[in-house]
């Protein structure tokens, strides 16, 4: 089971890297882009440049670590959640060996 949650939990990160990346980020960027009129001075200029790639640094690192910790963790709070936290119990093998039948029948040619 906790392979098949990896794979999910992988999915979904590269969701929410993606989010991050294009939605936010890229939004911030633009609402700086869009201050022309404070850009016409040398010191503002510079301080919005440094700005704009501080918030790019902070969103990729930021969307980097959300990604790491959905993949790491998101298994285990979903076991947890779910309630089936012993390993190798009955309950934990008989899902597994029902969700392997499953998967591996999908993909039989």
């Amino acid at each position: 089971m906790q392979p098949v949650l990896i794979v999910l939990f992988i999915f979904l990160s590269l969701f929410i890297y993606s989010l991050i990346n294009d939605i936010f980020i890229n939004f911030s960027i633009i609402q700086f882009k869009l201050l022309n009129q404070l850009n016409n001075e040398f010191i503002t200029g510079i301080i919005l440049g440094i700005v704009k790639t501080l918030l790019q640094i902070i969103g990729s690192i930021g969307s980097a670590y959300a990604m790491y910790k959905l993949i790491v963790s998101g298994p285990s709070w979903v076991m947890r959640i779910v309630g089936i936290e012993d390993k190798g119990g009955p309950i934990t093998d008989a899902l597994t060996q029902k969700l392997e039948r499953y998967s591996f029948q999908l993909y039989r040619f």
